[in-house]
């Protein structure tokens, strides 16, 4: 529940200034008559804004929904199940957060109203999502989908984080162990070598300019990077820019199938948990176009299938006239509109894009490897060389001397 600083005036007429959690001005205004007071002014103090757009950790949102899942699924009445999660949360903003829902339950609302005040910590699926539950009675099955789906996408990312450390690592490696040797070492030796008369090969001269060329323009060449990436930020933040891009990231080698796999899998996860939870077709479209798959363009396809929906056309048939959804795909929502199984079909494709998400990560894994050992003993190879070659020919040309 925010917390309000208010001015007012008592019956004797003086100022009384003090803070108070309410849900809005007029509830301030009634607490303070209970109390003699007419209010004045009132406003939302700043502690309270922060709070309301913090963000907590993904982990703690899943520990949070399996923990009130075991709760109301045993019996125990909602306020008392928030009240126990909120004494055992580790984190004290969150603990915060959940004691403001608890009190604002005990207000008179619902637990979606009252979780919609955080809208940077339930995304508009989850509250739909509990929504429903709240008014079908399903709350727990609701809650234990959303749990399971959140904790999918923490696991997603992990495994994807895990298979771009080990390149990420070997190509820092490289390009600080390259640097050193470009940079300061090969210079210093080709001087060196050059003073006492030996004839530098090809292979070390270019790799001598391309330092010198780097040492002479490197101010030029950060500026540019610099102006690129900023120039990439504007340009993705404009709405066609960013759908271009998105656009072009599904059509990326190896990582490309991987991300529109990984927006697969999320939308039929997002499709079956609201459709199962009741959530209107109009509705499961409106929350899926609106920045729920993490790809622009996809969602921007979606719209286009969910307008020819609304003009009559079953799901299987507006998705078909999307090229950019595989058949499989298509083929499958098709069979759960016959058989009126939607949400079973949503699901099992949501299992066969994640195998086929984890499938292409181990690929990717297994491919980048043996790619980075190469690239890795192709540098080296180079700048050995580079060193080597020199040394080689000031060995020969001493053996002539004597």
């Amino acid at each position: 529940m925010p917390e309000f600083k208010y001015k007012a005036v008592d019956e004797a007429g003086r100022i009384v200034k003090g803070r108070l959690s309410a849900f809005d001005e007029a509830d301030v205004e009634a607490k303070l008559s209970q109390k003699g007071l007419i209010l004045v002014h009132a406003k939302k103090s700043k502690e309270s804004l922060l709070l309301r757009f913090s963000k907590v950790s993904p982990r703690l949102v899943i520990e949070f929904y399996n923990r009130l899942y075991q709760a109301v699924e045993i019996g125990l009445p909602l306020l008392s199940a928030l009240e126990e999660i909120a004494q055992s949360m580790p984190s004290k903003l969150f603990k915060k957060i959940i004691g403001d829902i608890l009190m604002a339950i005990e207000a008179g609302n619902t637990l979606h109203d009252a979780m919609e005040r955080y809208p940077n910590i339930f995304s508009k699926l989850e509250l739909n999502v509990i929504r429903m539950g709240e008014k079908s009675g399903s709350l727990p099955l609701c809650l234990k989908e959303l749990a399971g789906f959140l904790e999918w996408k923490e696991e997603t990312k992990s495994t994807i984080k895990r298979a771009m450390i080990y390149p990420c690592f070997v190509i820092l490696l490289v390009s600080v162990v390259a640097g050193i040797w470009i940079g300061y070492v090969l210079p210093q030796m080709s001087k060196l070598l050059i003073d006492m008369g030996v004839k530098l090969p090809a292979i070390t001269m270019a790799i001598l300019k391309v330092s010198i060329f780097f040492k002479s323009y490197w101010d030029v060449m950060v500026g540019l990077m610099f102006a690129s990436f900023v120039s990439l930020l504007v340009f993705v933040k404009i709405p066609r820019g960013k759908k271009l891009f998105h656009r072009y990231i599904l059509k990326m080698p190896l990582m490309g199938g991987i991300i529109f796999n990984i927006c697969l899998t999320r939308l039929c996860n997002n499709f079956a948990i609201m459709y199962k939870a009741g959530v209107s077709i109009k509705e499961i479209f409106e929350i899926l176009v609106d920045y729920s798959l993490g790809n622009r363009y996809l969602e921007d396809q979606l719209s286009i299938a969910f307008q020819r929906i609304q003009s009559g056309e079953h799901i299987s048939e507006a998705l078909e006239n999307i090229d950019i959804f595989p058949g499989l795909f298509v083929g499958a929502v098709r069979n759960g509109e016959f058989t009126g199984t939607l949400d079973e079909s949503f699901k099992r494709l949501a299992e066969y894009y994640d195998r086929e998400v984890k499938n292409r990560v181990q690929a990717l894994i297994n491919a980048l490897e043996p790619a980075t050992m190469i690239i890795l003993g192709g540098v080296f190879g180079v700048v050995a060389l580079s060193i080597l070659l020199p040394l080689y020919n000031l060995i020969g040309s001493l053996g002539k001397n004597y």
